[in-house]
Formats: C-alpha cells, structure tokens, sequence
C-alpha cells in the first residue's frame, strides 16, 4: 500500500520551512483532508517559530542554535505526524497523497513491532558545541527520534527530543562547549509502531577551539 513519505532527510532548516508551506498551501481547502492532525494552525504555528529562530541563531550563539534545533524538530514531528495521517485518510491512494504535497514512499514489506536501537555511541564531534552520534540501523525504521538530557538520565521527566532523522547518525548542535550530556533513540516504523528506547549513552561536548 502506498503511503506518503515525509522527505525531511538532509533538509536544511530553510528547506523545511518551504516544504510546510507547501503542505500548507496544497492541504487549505483540500477536500480530501477535511480534519488534519496536527492542523494546518499548528503546521504554520511551527514553521512560523523555526522561521524566527534561524534569524535569531544566525549569530553563531550557543543558545539560540540550540533554540533553533528545537524549533527545527517540533516542525519536524508535525511534518511527520501529518504525513501519518494523509497516508491512514488516502488508503494507498496514489493520487490522493499527491494532492497533499507529500511525495509517495517505496512500497516496501509490512513490518511489525521494532525493538530498540542498538549500539548508541557518542564521540566529541569536530566543532565547538557538538557531539556525534552512530547507532546499528534498526531495518523497518522510517525514523529515529533523538532525546537528551544534562540532568539525571535516569529521571525520565528531564528527557527532551532534539532530533529526527531517518539515518542511524546525528549531530548535536549548539550545546555548551565541554560539559557531558547524555542521548537515548527510539524509532518508529509502518503502522505508527513506536519501538522502546536504546540504552542511554553519555557525550562529552566538543570544548572551545
């Protein structure tokens, strides 16, 4: 069955701020999706924000690139959940995924419930203010979410997603330069199956050059 594919890899901020547009243009008044979640209010409430902090965070300070990459990943989440819902409205409807400005995903074998990312692994990145992430590619995963936290890993309140990406890798960006952060995935596959999360794993942030 056909489904629509969210398309948010090697996307650049910008480029996820013209993809909501897109979505929000072809999906006003689209007869075909008459209530979608999250709404079209909320879809433009996101971009709108992360529209704000690219300007903010383009400084170069710490804070704000961190803002931004929260920004960046709530309107991710949206752009994901809504591509969930135009592919449970269109059925496997080709013609009906298109219209909503989504492009169609590669049939593929249905896959059931995932079990947790393995492997997860932090170096010090390369930059000031970044830690690299690699993890085992988990098969029949759309996508990885990315948690972190500088408090207590095991207090589970503390945890707060960062990132999405449909790769086994990811960059944190704009964290303060030498202090320890700790990283959990999950990921999520067809049918909206969400696996459990990986074992925690601690990062040291890349110092000041």
């Amino acid at each position: 069955m056909r489904t629509a594919r969210a398309g948010l890899t090697g996307l650049r901020p910008a480029d996820k701020v013209a993809k909501a547009l897109l979505l929000e243009t072809k999906m006003t008044g689209n007869a075909n999706f008459p209530t979608p979640d999250p709404t079209l209010v909320d879809l433009k409430t996101g971009r709108e924000k992360l529209e704000v902090a690219m300007v903010a965070a383009a400084n170069g300070d710490h804070v704000r690139i961190f803002e931004r990459n929260v920004a960046e990943v709530e309107l991710d989440q949206l752009i994901v959940r809504l591509a969930m819902y135009v592919s449970n409205v269109a059925q496997g409807d080709p013609l009906i995924i298109l219209s909503s400005g989504f492009d169609l995903r590669k049939e593929a074998s249905p896959i059931g419930p995932l079990p947790a990312p393995a492997d997860l692994r932090t170096h010090t990145g390369a930059q000031t203010g970044t830690v690299d992430l690699h993890w085992k590619p988990e098969y029949g995963a759309y996508y990885y979410q990315v948690y972190m936290t500088d408090k207590d890993p095991n207090d589970g309140a503390t945890w707060q997603l960062v990132g999405m990406t449909s790769k086994a890798s990811f960059l944190g960006t704009g964290l303060p330069p030498a202090t320890h952060v700790w990283y959990r995935v999950n990921c999520l596959g067809a049918g909206g199956f969400v696996s459990p999360f990986s074992d925690p794993a601690k990062g040291f942030v890349a110092p000041e050059a």
